[in-house]
């Protein structure tokens, strides 16, 4: 995996085991918001017109400030409950941060009865707990989760709480890339963002579904981007929805200008100068021996799949950067970028041609609509050439047999093939062979009852 998809507000904490702060914990600080973040209101006594009476609770605020400089990102948020369900279902906080370079802080956390203000932030009860072992996606995580449980919270309540998360990944080597979200499956009433950009970085902004542009403020040192929008329907994603299809109106942020900087940044990150594991470069030489080219890449290709097993470690910086193949090798398990890069260096010291590439499994074809981003991807796969012919291998496929031209490959319409002097996404034509399992359906449906009995 190489990042996490794009959420609404990574709010709710689903599956973790919440601990007390222990001693080494990443505590979050209590402060007063930053200087440069802009105040926004909201209305303390909304009128329930109009309001669906089945909702559990409405999003009264959604408040994001960035600070593109200080590497702050500031959140204010207030949601009504409605019901006993919705009561049930939002009386915590959590923010999730990843503490290998983020440093979440509290502002406020507080109840609105009414006209009254009711504190709910008790440093003491904040807790912390750690997403550590996915088993279902085979992932270690080093990110955490800060939880306050809100004592007292009843129907008609105004959940009021800021905080900023500070810090940025370094893997992206002090480059920002962002989004900017317009609407959401629930209603906003005002949903503001506001970002701050320090000149002269150039910032590139693109639109997806939507015409809304931000209005722009010149300051000395910085330019103040705002998106402003109130009574923001809830937008319900129809069924059977393409997943490269998003129906959701959002605004693309990112300050890399085009794709050869993306291949350039990656190829930093794919690259590995140690010398080979002597236990490697050992089967290497056994490998080299094979009569065919084929035979070489079949049997890498089989030892990377079958022997190296899948798990991810997904801690920062290793979100992206792959670890040294010979780490992967003698550890035996690796991600798809691990997996992907110790293949491509086996098969080069075997004098076989090949290049990782980058690919996004869910939106596939849609990538080439959208801007140079180094947060698009979430696949690894290797492109090895023989004989003329290109086939797009899959590290982390297990079970596959046969030559290399019965190997089948997904649908991904383009990828980044990280090779010096690649400025463009390279299409990757459909496979020409078809999977040799067919998956055959049958439904009965039941005849109509037009009677019933007591």
């Amino acid at each position: 995996m190489l990042f996490p998809s794009r959420i609404l507000l990574a709010l709710l904490l689903v599956g973790l085991a919440i601990a007390p702060v222990r001693a080494g914990d990443s505590i979050p600080q209590v402060m007063p918001p930053s200087k440069w973040i802009a105040p926004r209101t909201f209305d303390k006594s909304p009128k329930l017109d109009g309001v669906d009476p089945s909702t559990e609770s409405r999003w009264l605020l959604v408040d994001r400030q960035i600070n593109a400089q200080n590497d702050e990102t500031f959140l204010h948020l207030a949601q009504q409950v409605l019901t006993p369900t919705g009561v049930m279902h939002n009386s915590h906080i959590a923010v999730e941060y990843d503490p290998s370079y983020q440093t979440p802080t509290f502002h406020w956390v507080r109840i609105w009865r009414g006209a009254h203000s009711l504190n709910r932030l008790d440093p003491s009860k904040i807790q912390i707990s750690q997403l550590g072992f996915d088993l279902d996606s085979l992932l270690f995580s080093s990110q955490k989760t800060a939880t306050l449980l809100l004592n007292d919270v009843r129907v008609g309540d105004i959940i009021d709480y800021a905080y900023t998360i500070k810090g940025s990944n370094p893997a992206f080597e002090g480059k920002f890339a962002g989004a900017v979200d317009l609407q959401y499956s629930e209603p906003v009433e005002l949903l503001y963002t506001r970002l701050l950009w320090p000149r002269p970085r150039l910032l590139y902004i693109k639109n997806h579904n939507t015409d809304v542009q931000p209005g722009a403020f010149y300051k000395t040192n910085a330019v103040e981007f705002i998106w402003n929008l109130q009574n923001v329907a809830a937008l319900r994603a129809e069924p059977a929805t393409p997943s490269s299809y998003d129906p959701f109106p959002w605004v693309q942020l990112s300050e890399f200008r085009q794709w050869s900087d993306i291949n350039k940044w990656a190829l930093r990150l794919f690259s590995s100068t140690n010398s080979l594991d002597p236990d490697l470069a050992k089967m290497i030489r056994q490998w080299q021996a094979l009569p065919q080219p084929e035979d070489r890449v079949l049997a890498a290709l089989r030892f990377v799949q079958d022997v190296i097993r899948y798990l991810a470690l997904e801690d920062g910086v290793s979100g992206y950067d792959p670890a040294n193949p010979s780490t992967v090798f003698s550890r035996r398990f690796g991600d798809c970028k691990d997996k992907t890069l110790l293949l491509v260096t086996i098969l080069r010291a075997l004098k076989i041609e090949a290049y990782p590439v980058l690919v996004n499994t869910r939106r596939c074809q849609a990538l080439a609509d959208l801007r140079p981003s180094p947060t698009l991807f979430d696949h690894a796969i290797t492109a090895v050439t023989l004989d003329g012919q290109t086939y797009w291998l899959d590290a982390t496929a297990m079970h596959e047999r046969g030559p290399l031209a019965l190997r089948s490959w997904p649908d991904y319409g383009v990828g980044l093939l990280l090779r010096p002097g690649a400025t463009a996404l390279t299409p990757i034509p459909s496979c020409p062979v078809l999977p040799l399992t067919t998956v055959t359906e049958h439904f009965q449906v039941g005849e109509l009852e037009t009677e019933s009995s007591l």
